[in-house]
């Protein structure tokens, strides 16, 4: 079956919905940028490298979606004195999206090698 039907089938037409709306202005947000922020398949991850904690990925990496991570922005009271740090920070979606908010800094950390290379 269809990855989309059966996420369709599993979550419910209104969840499903708001997933495919969350992916749909994400990728036009990856569009206007010219950004990659889509996360990587774990098979291109080389394990020898990389930190213990990579076992816990199933399929590989990706970040919340552009609307997801605007909300949780606008929910705190950001000044300009603060400093936000993402660890795990990925192709750097978060960072992006938390530069359209007045932060005196923002600071990506990453230990995956072919993430940090893409960010």
């Amino acid at each position: 079956m269809n990855e989309n039907l059966l996420f369709l089938k599993d979550n419910g037409l209104y969840k499903s919905l708001i997933f495919f709306y969350f992916k749909v202005i994400t990728r036009i947000y990856n569009k206007k940028y010219d950004l990659d922020t889509n996360g990587i398949s774990i098979d291109k991850i080389d394990k020898s490298t990389a930190p213990k904690s990579i076992k816990y990925f199933d399929t590989g990496t990706e970040s919340l979606p552009v609307p997801m991570i605007r909300s949780i922005l606008k929910s705190l009271n950001i000044n300009k004195d603060d400093v936000i740090v993402d660890f795990g920070s990925g192709q750097g979606r978060f960072l992006f999206v938390a530069s359209e908010f007045k932060f005196k800094e923002i600071i990506g950390v990453e230990f995956l090698e072919p993430l940090y290379n893409t960010s």
